[in-house]
């Protein structure tokens, strides 16, 4: 896991352009979510964020109970919707 402290929306976007070249990534974001989701989509990391808000627009899942199986056509195990609430398939 990387922690990488930012200030702005410049820092994120320079934090997430340099972790999106090491292969096999994912987020888990705090912070102005719809940018940081964009900034994820156009790298193709899995995302996830405190909260399923943006399961719609392309969040992977959050850590309440959504999951999203179409994002970036991932094969999930067949064992983690099962602890999900709600799947978005």
């Amino acid at each position: 896991m990387i922690s990488t402290p930012v200030r702005n929306i410049d820092e994120i976007a320079r934090a997430i352009n340099a972790f999106a070249v090491e292969p096999n990534g994912a987020l888990l974001m705090t912070g102005p979510q719809k940018a940081i989701l964009g900034l994820a989509l156009q790298h193709r990391l899995p995302t996830m964020f405190g909260t399923g808000k943006l399961i719609a627009e392309g969040l992977l899942m959050s850590n309440g109970p959504v999951i999203n199986l179409k994002a970036f056509g991932l094969e999930i195990p067949a064992t983690v919707p099962a602890f999900a609430d709600e799947v978005v398939e």
